[in-house]
């Protein structure tokens, strides 16, 4: 759609479509401010339980995903978001047991491909899973070195800064998953760029 217009100010004008918008409402897309792209291929393979329960589902089943697999979970799930009228999504973008950029790239494409506008979200957790369930009481502590995830981000941010389709931005998991070390980083780190 090209512009709304007064009743008879267009006319006929060759080859652009004119449509009568009365008794119509017209309303702008709608914008996904939470999703997860890795759900276009696991929705209804888990059952309906807690959240820290459908949490090891989802990393079991979500976890070492070629980029042919991140790219149809992404193209399912942007295809299910513009089928019911969105055209921009918060992806909080999940890739076990590790970040790397060409995952990303792989769910980027797919965005693209789509014409779907996101901010892609790279989700990151400085501790281990397990760790973060109230039940254990034997916790590990931090696992992952934070620098490698905030150089990942910053080289993306920079690639996409004019990307009329992607925004990178910060992805941090859960705060229960994170130690308060990731979380003053990332802090730093958003008041930085």
């Amino acid at each position: 759609m090209k512009r709304v217009a007064k009743p008879g100010e267009i006319g006929n004008q060759g080859n652009i479509e004119v449509r009568n918008g009365r008794e119509l409402y017209l309303i702008p897309p709608f914008v996904n401010g939470h999703s997860h792209s890795y759900t276009g291929i696991l929705k209804r393979t888990v059952n309906k339980v807690p959240l820290d329960l459908y949490m090891l589902d989802a990393i079991a089943l979500g976890e070492n995903r070629e980029s042919d697999l991140i790219y149809d979970c992404t193209y399912l799930r942007g295809l299910e978001l513009l089928r019911n009228g969105f055209q921009v999504t918060d992806d909080h973008f999940s890739q076990r047991p590790y970040l790397n950029e060409e995952g990303i790239q792989a769910a980027i494409q797919a965005y693209k491909d789509l014409g779907l506008k996101a901010v892609i979200a790279p989700m990151f957790s400085d501790l281990v899973y397990m760790d973060s369930l109230p039940f254990v009481t034997n916790k590990k502590g931090a696992s992952s070195p934070i620098s490698p995830y905030a150089q990942l981000i910053e080289q993306l941010m920079k690639k996409y800064k004019s990307d009329s389709i992607i925004e990178i931005a910060l992805g941090v998991d859960g705060v229960q998953r994170c130690t308060d070390d990731l979380l003053l980083s990332d802090k730093t780190f958003a008041a930085r760029v």
